[in-house]
């Protein structure tokens, strides 16, 4: 599993500490001509790690935690 293309980030406002985030990001898997990639939510509170909206699961390693460092300081208009 490969995941790049991070996007599309938005703050859902709540109390301190328990506000929440959500992305998209492309999720590739499989070999060769058996590849496959599907666009999916991810999301995670503040204090937390990331997670997939659809099964719960925990993204893997800080893949999507270096993207989203890196989307914030692309994007100035980002959430800080």
């Amino acid at each position: 599993m490969k995941i790049t293309n991070f996007r599309n980030l938005k703050l859902v406002d709540g109390l301190p500490f328990h506000q929440k985030l959500f992305a998209e990001v492309d999720v590739v898997t499989g070999a060769l001509w058996w590849k496959k990639t599907v666009t999916r939510k991810i999301s995670r509170s503040i204090p937390g790690f990331w997670f997939f909206v659809d099964t719960g699961d925990f993204t893997p390693f800080t893949d999507v935690e270096t993207m989203e460092r890196a989307y914030k300081a692309t994007h100035p208009e980002a959430i800080s």
